[in-house]
């Protein structure tokens, strides 16, 4: 028996995918940040740092439990089965991401409101768990979670394009070694896969989630996203789901390059399953 045919646990485990995960996401970010600075300046996050810590984490995470669930959710060979798998891959990819954010949302929402609240630039982990202390004993659990119903649909949603395509395109085509011939095929793969998860995803809930946020206070008239979508779509049409895209698009080759440095990192090989 072969290491890619043991048992997922025994495996690769938990801890080198998300290390793995991490540095590709720190490498992605780092390279595409001046792009997005120079492209679209104005919607660009305030530093380099806090694109680090509003992305890395959650998407280090992702990576060390996809495979976890793709061993239950798309466990087949893409080439035999190639409708089933990319299903399955794009589902791994929705529950993966959707899991991630959900672990990681109550650190984003605490560290926001810790900024928020004492007015700092920068604050410290001691300081974010404090304030998570004091959320808890003020408004108990729920208090972490709040406004994650309005954010978790779209990360899901994104996070299975943006692996699901991916790990489609790499099981079909792609050169599974990723050696220099197989590096300009990979990035062209992951290129398509974070730009379709940009159009589809992040795009439409972002709209999405601006037009909820931006009601007034005294006149609620969308309680929740199913409503505003209705309302958006009535108003101005499928198209106005996908306007004000430029700046999601030039945060997918930040996307891209993580996928393409993480495949570098681990040979181009699945942690799950050996190679087809």
């Amino acid at each position: 028996m072969s290491d890619f045919d043991k048992p997922l646990l025994i495996n690769r485990g938990f801890l080198k995918p998300l290390v793995f995960g991490a540095v590709a996401s720190s490498v992605g970010q780092s390279l595409s940040f001046p792009l997005e600075l120079y492209v679209a300046p104005n919607a660009a996050p305030v530093s380099f740092g806090e694109t680090l810590v509003r992305v890395v984490p959650v998407t280090a995470l992702s990576f060390a439990i996809k495979d976890y669930y793709r061993f239950v959710l798309s466990p087949m060979n893409p080439k035999e089965y190639p409708v089933f798998s990319a299903v399955g891959n794009v589902l791994t990819g929705f529950v993966a991401g959707g899991t991630a954010f959900a672990v990681v949302y109550p650190f984003t929402l605490a560290r926001a409101r810790t900024l928020y609240e004492t007015e700092a630039e920068l604050v410290t982990f001691n300081k974010v768990r404090q304030h998570a202390s004091f959320i808890v004993q003020r408004e108990g659990l729920r208090g972490l979670y709040l406004g994650l119903g309005h954010s978790w649909p779209g990360v899901a949603v994104y996070r299975g394009f943006y692996f699901g395509i991916f790990d489609t395109l790499k099981g079909y085509f792609a050169d599974p070694k990723c050696n220099p011939d197989g590096f300009l095929k990979t990035w062209i793969f992951a290129q398509i896969s974070a730009t379709s998860a940009a159009v589809l995803g992040l795009t439409p809930f972002g709209n999405l989630r601006n037009k909820v946020a931006l009601q007034s206070g005294e006149t609620l008239k969308y309680r929740n996203l199913q409503e505003a979508a209705l309302a958006l779509y009535k108003e101005e049409g499928v198209f106005s789901f996908f306007k004000n895209s430029k700046a999601n698009l030039v945060r997918s080759v930040g996307g891209a390059l993580t996928l393409v440095v993480y495949s570098m990192l681990t040979g181009g090989r699945d942690f799950a399953f050996p190679e087809y």
